[in-house]
């Protein structure tokens, strides 16, 4: 029987690079559980902050009603990972990122934020508190090209991590801070910014670079070409329908968007969009076929984490469902709902749950 323990360190190592270069952190944590050998033999994730520890291109895409677990789906390669985490029952869970990450604030005042690694444990903690009516996205990044807060120098967000929470109310504002900001930036003027950031934060497109090196949310000349596209859109009608995206598939919601590789998703068919489209009773998901240009309904919609009174699918939950469901579903901040509760009255007072439908829509 092979001596499992007494692999060499060098084999040890490159098999745990192999793991690392598909993203699966959750399999590199039980890889270097199975013995202390394999675990001296490989670099500890949770006091770390390198690249090959971030979580790319993870979705957290339900919850549990009163409980810490989240299902989180990697887009990229179609793993599925249910994790339970404890952790949460301490802080406010403030939103969660494209890549994976989950931003939180401390539940003693001043309610710091705290961007946590739901792979590895380890987390990057900051001064400001995320006390923000209407924050809908977020994302983490080094220096990105535009305007700079102006209560950081350049050096700081340099070097730094920038924590971007971004609010989908009418006045569009994005707030941003390093570890060490007192407080953070608020910017409800620079619309094109906001808009560049919310496509960034709400399809995915952030930078995977170190913190030392600068670089930009999207590059700039894509940037361009993606306002160019807007304004093509809003003032004329010169666009030219596209009737393949090879084996992709495309979930779209006014929330999120998401890309999928249909080889990695076997249920799911490829050069088709689905999207989430309710009545007055329900919520369905349809299948838009790119080459023939039909629409059919393929499945109910799930409300999980809606607040209304529709009829919706029951569990189990197919990939569509969820998917969809992430793209239209999202979550108050707990921190922002906590301090807008109101002080109790009387003992037949409620407290406020969460925000209604209305005060969720987006304004852009």
């Amino acid at each position: 029987m092979a001596d499992w323990p007494s692999l060499p360190p060098e084999l040890i190592r490159r098999i745990a690079d192999c793991i690392l270069d598909t993203n699966d952190l959750d399999c590199y944590v039980d890889f270097r559980a199975v013995c202390p050998t394999w675990r001296s033999a490989t670099d500890d994730p949770k006091n770390s902050s390198e690249l090959r520890f971030r979580p790319h291109r993870w979705i957290i895409i339900d919850e549990v009603f009163e409980s810490h677990s989240r299902l989180l789906v990697n887009t990229v390669s179609g793993l599925v990972v249910r994790k339970d985490l404890p952790l949460l029952g301490s802080y406010f869970v403030v939103a969660t990122t494209h890549g994976g990450f989950f931003v939180l604030g401390k539940k003693e005042p001043p309610h710091a934020a705290v961007v946590l690694n739901p792979f590895t444990g380890h987390m990057i903690r900051f001064k400001a508190s995320p006390n923000y009516v209407g924050v809908c996205a977020a994302a983490l990044s080094g220096l990105f090209m535009g305007k700079l807060p102006t209560s950081s120098d350049l050096s700081e967000l340099r070097s730094s991590p920038t924590l971007i929470l971004l609010s989908d109310r009418c006045y569009r504002e994005y707030f941003m801070a390093v570890p060490d900001s007192v407080r953070f930036s608020i910017d409800a003027e620079d619309v094109k910014l906001y808009a560049l950031l919310r496509l960034a934060a709400g399809g995915g497109i952030c930078a995977t670079d170190s913190w030392q090196r600068t670089a930009a949310l999207l590059p700039v000349g894509l940037a361009d070409k993606i306002f160019s596209l807007m304004k093509l859109v809003t003032d004329s009608n010169e666009l030219e329908p596209v009737k393949s995206i090879g084996d992709r598939a495309i979930f779209i919601g006014h929330r999120m968007c998401v890309s999928v590789n249909t080889h990695k998703f076997p249920s799911i068919v490829p050069n088709c969009i689905y999207y989430a489209c309710s009545s007055d009773s329900s919520l369905d998901i349809y299948q838009y076929d790119l080459p023939t240009d039909n629409a059919e309904r393929v499945s109910e919609g799930i409300g999980s984490l809606i607040n209304s009174g529709m009829s919706f699918a029951n569990p189990p939950f197919t990939i569509i469902q969820l998917l969809s469901s992430y793209t239209i579903n999202a979550r108050a901040s707990q921190l922002a709902m906590e301090k807008i509760k109101p002080q109790p009255q009387a003992a037949a007072t409620p407290y406020l749950d969460y925000w209604s439908d209305s005060d969720l829509d987006i304004f852009w």
